[in-house]
């Protein structure tokens, strides 16, 4: 499915949150202690707390990325299962006719009526696999012979033979439907997990580095990348940094 213009705006914001702690580290180290005094900070651990935010924010925006392309091929898979379902039932529905006609002209009415061959055929999927299951099982259990117009003998048996191989593949197709179904909606539950989490980590991450610039006195740079509720939203395109400031 295609990407929305607020998960585009959002992962913007959230690159560009990345990138203005990476490409600012050494300056927010050297401006807080310039501000602060040369004891204020342990430079090493401050870039490394810095850097350490920005992988942290880097790893949900991949695990985002990766669940909603998961998801993606979930509602792909989706459509062929139902594809292949549809194609199935379209040949089960041919090869019952195809038997209803035959047994039309080899048997009587009330044969007809044992086998339910004179009911309509079901338009509904689980209503037409339980129909052709039900007409095939009374095919089998009730044996008749009848006789086409030239005389040649037709058991009820030979009647359910081609139905069985079309039923078992339809009712493999179903199968493969519900299967599908429920696959997407776990991974549709894994990819809002991730969004929330994603959301939750860019929210905090751009609050941690803008805290990080206001000490080193990037006062500008800091309002750029602070979370604002609209930022959060993924409601507006989000300035770069990278536009004015290096």
């Amino acid at each position: 499915m295609p990407i929305s213009k607020i998960e585009v705006y959002l992962l913007k914001y959230a690159r560009s949150v990345v990138a203005a702690g990476r490409s600012n580290v050494d300056r927010i180290v050297t401006g807080i202690l310039a501000l602060h005094g040369p004891g204020a900070i342990d430079p090493a651990r401050t870039r490394a707390e810095i850097l350490g935010q920005c992988a942290l924010l880097d790893r949900s925006m991949d695990e985002q990325r990766t669940r909603g392309e998961v998801m993606d091929q979930e509602l792909a898979e989706d459509i062929l299962a139902r594809q292949d379902r549809d194609t199935k039932g379209a040949q089960l529905r041919d090869v019952m006719v195809a038997v209803r006609g035959e047994a039309r002209e080899c048997f009587d009415p009330e044969s007809l009526r044992i086998y339910r061959l004179d009911e309509p055929i079901p338009e509904s999927h689980e209503g037409l696999a339980r129909y052709a299951g039900s007409m095939m099982t009374l095919l089998e259990q009730n044996p008749r012979t009848g006789a086409t117009v030239l005389g040649k003998p037709v058991t009820a048996a030979e009647l359910a033979a081609p139905v069985t191989p079309a039923l078992e593949s339809y009712r493999g197709a179903l199968d493969n439907v519900a299967r599908e179904a429920r696959e997407t909606e776990l991974a549709r539950v894994r990819r809002d997990e991730s969004e929330a989490r994603f959301r939750r980590v860019l929210h905090n991450v751009a609050a941690i580095l803008a805290g990080y610039l206001r000490l080193a006195g990037l006062d500008e740079l800091a309002d750029r990348i602070r979370p604002t509720r609209v930022r959060a939203a993924g409601a507006a395109d989000p300035e770069l940094p990278g536009d004015v400031l290096p």
